[in-house]
């Protein structure tokens, strides 16, 4: 049996043998990437902050009621330290289930295959192979607060052919970095069948988006492959150029298109020339 781990440095942790049996029965073939589990700061950071304020506040309202034993201060004192506790019980229930304190959670790893990934969860090694996955939709948000940048948040919804789903969120593992290997994964699994299927004179729909052999379109407006020159995400939005302009239509949020990735590369396949079918 491979070892998969041989080739990394020997900082990178060992993959525990659950782990490579799963990948072995699966044939995932070889390891390519180890990926530590998230480390949940921004949650804990909201949590924090809740809790924090929530305190500040219950500590406000305890000084104002020692010279004061109006009854309506006695009830302010028994909600707001209520609502504390349960904020700190929260704060601390999920402090101790992150990878900053929990041994167990800093071992829940990711591991890429090439032919698939598997996920360590409470319940064991996950395995998913790419060409088991039908759809994938991205949303990647940038938060803010009163304008200050908190981050980004990235969420992954799969749903595989067997209609099984499963949803990465930063908690799973760093999806910066895992997100868009996905995409590309699926995307170079599914874009052979999908061209074929394409060139054979069969429309693929992708959320909006209709392809045909002869353009793509939405809302019955088609542009031609031909007249593509270039598409991009701008400000989260699928738009198209043709002739050095964005055109008015088609446009599309890029959290709403199933397999971002595989449209981009029909698109770039598709309006070249030498692929053009007549």
């Amino acid at each position: 049996m491979t070892r998969y781990e041989a080739d990394f440095d020997e900082g990178t942790p060992a993959v525990p043998g659950e782990v490579t049996q799963a990948a072995y029965e699966r044939r995932l073939g070889e390891l390519r990437q180890i990926l530590a589990p998230g480390r949940r700061s921004r949650l804990l950071f909201g949590w924090g902050v809740l809790a924090g304020i929530s305190l500040l506040l219950s500590l406000m309202v305890t000084a104002a009621g020692s010279s004061n034993d109006a009854q309506v201060v006695i009830t302010l004192l028994a909600v707001f330290w209520g609502i504390t506790v349960v904020l700190l019980g929260i704060f601390g229930w999920q402090l101790a289930r992150s990878p900053l304190v929990s041994a167990k959670a800093r071992s829940l790893h990711m591991y890429r295959f090439e032919h698939g990934f598997v996920q360590m969860t409470v319940r064991g090694a996950q395995v998913y192979r790419w060409d088991a996955i039908r759809t994938v939709y991205q949303s990647v948000e940038k938060i803010r607060a009163k304008g200050l940048p908190l981050g980004t948040r990235h969420e992954y919804s799969v749903l595989f052919a067997d209609g099984s789903r499963l949803n990465l969120t930063d908690v799973a593992t760093d999806m910066e970095n895992f997100g868009p290997v996905l995409l590309q994964e699926v995307a170079r699994v599914q874009l052979p069948k999908a061209l074929a299927y394409l060139r054979s004179g069969n429309p693929i729909v992708l959320g909006r988006l209709t392809l045909t052999k002869s353009g793509i379109g939405s809302g019955g407006d088609e542009i031609a492959w031909s007249w593509i020159d270039r598409v991009e995400i701008v400000d989260g939005v699928l738009r198209f150029s043709a002739g050095g302009s964005w055109l008015a239509s088609p446009k599309t949020p890029a959290r709403a298109v199933p397999n971002l990735y595989t449209l981009l590369a029909i698109v770039e396949q598709m309006r070249r020339p030498s692929t053009q079918v007549g």
